[in-house]
């Protein structure tokens, strides 16, 4: 299997589990919906969101924006962006919502975008593995437009075993 990130080939680090020796980036083999509770998959989202924030630094500058995940789930996210000294909100519509305001985030319990304050407007919004379960795809696109500020990003990370 090459790496989808820099077509180097991966080494088998487990199961399901396969790592790039030459960027570092972890891909899956889990079908679709083997998600929580599997051995390994903290680590591995973990893992890679700092790849991907580590190339989105380059362009976006954490500790003077504001910034909108949707869909925090467990957090993960929100953490190491607030490593990066970012001021990060969330959405989460799950009870997971609860969890994550009691550990101090930011989180507002509800759907993308009506849960949002009214006029809120972000320099970076992000969906991780969140996207693909949207009902309407081109929608919740205009709904981003609306509420990113001019010259802000769109980070969509979508769970797919052929990769990023």
């Amino acid at each position: 299997m090459n790496c989808l990130v820099c077509n180097s080939v991966m080494t088998k680090a487990g199961e399901w589990l396969y790592n790039c020796p030459s960027c570092g980036f972890k891909q899956s083999t889990l079908t679709s919906g083997a998600g929580r509770g599997v051995d390994g998959l903290e680590t591995l989202r973990k893992q890679n969101f700092k790849i991907i924030l580590q190339h989105l630094e380059k362009q976006f500058d954490f500790k003077n924006s504001k910034s909108l995940e949707v869909g925090c789930a467990e957090g993960w996210f929100l953490e190491a962006m607030k490593e990066r000294g970012a001021d990060i909100m969330a959405v989460e519509p799950s009870g997971h919502a609860l969890e994550r305001q009691k550990e101090g985030h930011s989180v507002v319990q509800g759907f993308f975008p009506d849960a949002l304050p009214a006029g809120s407007r972000y320099d970076l919004i992000v969906f991780n593995d969140v996207f693909e379960h949207l009902p309407d795809p081109v929608s919740a696109i205009r709904k981003c437009e609306e509420h990113l500020n001019d010259k802000g990003l769109l980070l969509i990370n979508i769970p797919n075993s052929r990769g990023i």
